[in-house]
């Protein structure tokens, strides 16, 4: 019985979890980082700015992605309370829509490729809202103590 519960117990852990699995790309897939340049009027496509694998003659390459309307857009920002079950400064994903998406912006995209272009499977937006301080928990508790 005891190799039985072993046995399975290593099992679980060989196994990935389905939000692994499906945060994962596929061989089709490819996942780009970098900054807006430009968006299209019609909000169909992005101009982003990469940088690949550091040398020292590298230099930024554009690639233009087209967004479909099964495109997933989300901003990833830090939450200024905490959620249930959360932590104050946590992040908090934020459904997006395609025409909110500007120059400037950091991105991660996930895309795939159909026909010789780059299609936008998912896009993350990244806030560059710097998170406000969060009070350590010895901080938290001197504060609540009267007369210190």
């Amino acid at each position: 019985m005891k190799h039985v519960v072993i046995a399975l117990l290593l099992a679980g852990l060989l196994v990935p979890g389905a939000g692994q699995a499906a945060s994962e790309t596929t061989p089709a897939e490819m996942k780009h980082s970098g900054m807006i340049v430009a968006t299209g009027r019609d909000a169909k496509a992005v101009t982003l700015e990469e940088l690949g694998p550091w040398t020292p003659k590298s230099r930024p390459s554009k690639l233009v992605i087209e967004l479909t309307p099964d495109t997933k857009i989300e901003l990833v920002a830090r939450s200024a309370e905490a959620a249930p079950g959360q932590w104050p400064g946590g992040f908090k994903q934020t459904p997006l829509p395609a025409t909110e998406l500007k120059p400037g912006e950091f991105v991660t995209v996930k895309t795939a490729e159909r026909d010789g272009r780059l299609i936008a499977v998912e896009i993350t937006v990244v806030s560059p809202t710097p998170a406000r301080s969060v009070a350590t928990p010895e901080q938290r508790s001197a504060s609540a103590t009267p007369g210190t």
